[in-house]
């Protein structure tokens, strides 16, 4: 009877805790330029000091889960040339959880800084020089939210493909001497997808598409510090040119924007041009933005004779915790025209990291790891709407949907 009655109280207590468990809040919202009013994409979202957040959309909205641990603290909005923006999570109405988050434009100090004309070789220099210290060399764990999206330009942009999921990447030790994402790997946690016919009607023919898709792997891709087809494990100034082109803001802190282009004759090593936005006390890279060079997608489109690339472009951004820069969030975006059908897709990839664990993988996790040639669409499977109920995620952009 006593041990019967220890075990009711036990069960008690358990179910007790269990309901104590509060669902995790979503907070949705809107980012916008203070005066213009017109939404601000990819706007980084975090809970202040986590790595905890995600990015607001192409239209500017966001959604983000906050955890019980979580329901007192402040989050942060980041945005590269506007002051960040602090929101107290107590100070929301949690009856309408909807709030509208105005960014003003940062104001650009001709400090001490600022004013001594920036050699652009130096810079890239103290670049070059603290990568080891301000990104992690070390394993890590980073879960993301990817999404890829490909839509057929010639019939109002209908969409042919669409997936999107839960991810986490497992980064590898790399540096000092090698920087390299050979050894990163990925696995899937949740993938969803829309039931499309994933081809093109043209004069009565049917033709499928190719298959574009980086999945799980384009984050570990995109990490432009790791990867070995940008250019900061090469000799950048044998194969690129730099320039100063301005200064900017971000987060408080002065920011440094360097130009980059391949020199003549160097298309088949140096394949992008763009501009690198540098912290100026750490000299960090914090945001990429960049294209594929004319000479370099001439190349592509000779060694790939079933497209024709009219144009690919990145855009990358890092964030700071813990002391170091961590990828923040990725987006490809390109233009191809199918040589079958003579039709052009447009396609989209976006990778969003939602938090870091400084851990590696367990036995069971790593025998989930998919391989990097493996199509994410066939991964992923239908769902219902509340699939990803308790993720951070990208919000789908409305105005897009076909």
């Amino acid at each position: 009877m006593i041990r019967q009655l220890a075990f009711l109280f036990v069960f008690l207590l358990i179910s007790l805790h269990l309901f104590a468990q509060n669902d995790p809040l979503i907070l949705r919202g809107l980012v916008l330029d203070q005066n213009s009013k017109e939404p601000l994409p990819f706007v980084h979202i975090s809970i202040a000091g986590k790595s905890v957040g995600t990015v607001s959309n192409g239209e500017g909205r966001f959604s983000l889960s906050i955890e019980d641990q979580y329901r007192d603290q402040t989050l942060l909005f980041s945005f590269m040339g506007y002051d960040p923006y602090r929101l107290k999570l107590s100070s929301v109405n949690w009856e309408k959880p909807f709030v509208n988050i105005p960014l003003k434009a940062a104001v650009v100090e001709l400090n001490s800084i600022d004013i001594k004309p920036t050699d652009a070789n130096e810079e890239m220099r103290k670049v070059l020089s603290k990568i080891t210290e301000n990104y992690r060399m070390t394993p890590y764990l980073m879960k993301g939210f990817y999404r890829e999206a490909g839509k057929h330009v010639e019939a109002k942009l209908k969409d042919l493909f669409f997936a999107e999921g839960v991810v986490e990447l497992s980064k590898a030790q790399t540096g000092p001497k090698k920087l390299t994402y050979d050894r990163d790997k990925s696995r899937i946690i949740k993938g969803y997808k829309r039931n499309l016919p994933n081809t093109v009607l043209v004069d009565g023919q049917t033709f499928e598409i190719p298959n574009f898709t980086q999945g799980a792997y384009l984050a570990n891709i995109l990490d432009i510090i790791r990867s070995d087809e940008f250019f900061f494990d090469k000799d950048p100034f044998k194969l690129y040119q730099f320039k100063s082109l301005g200064r900017d803001r971000y987060n408080n802190r002065a920011i440094l924007i360097i130009g980059f282009e391949p020199k003549k004759g160097h298309a088949r090593s140096a394949y992008f041009l763009g501009k690198l936005y540098i912290d100026v006390e750490t000299h960090a890279v914090v945001k990429a933005e960049y294209r594929m060079s004319d000479e370099t997608r001439k190349l592509y489109n000779e060694q790939h004779k079933s497209l024709d690339m009219l144009y690919r472009n990145y855009v990358i951004n890092y964030y700071q915790y813990e002391g170091h820069w961590f990828l923040q969030n990725a987006r490809l975006n390109q233009v191809m025209i199918d040589e079958r059908s003579k039709q052009s897709i447009e396609v989209t990839m976006d990778f969003v990291s939602t938090e870091i664990q400084f851990r590696t993988w367990t036995k069971d996790e790593q025998e989930q790891q998919v391989k990097q040639n493996e199509n994410f669409t066939n991964l992923a499977t239908l769902a219902t709407d509340d699939f990803f109920k308790g993720f951070n995620v990208l919000e789908r952009e409305k105005g897009k949907e076909n």
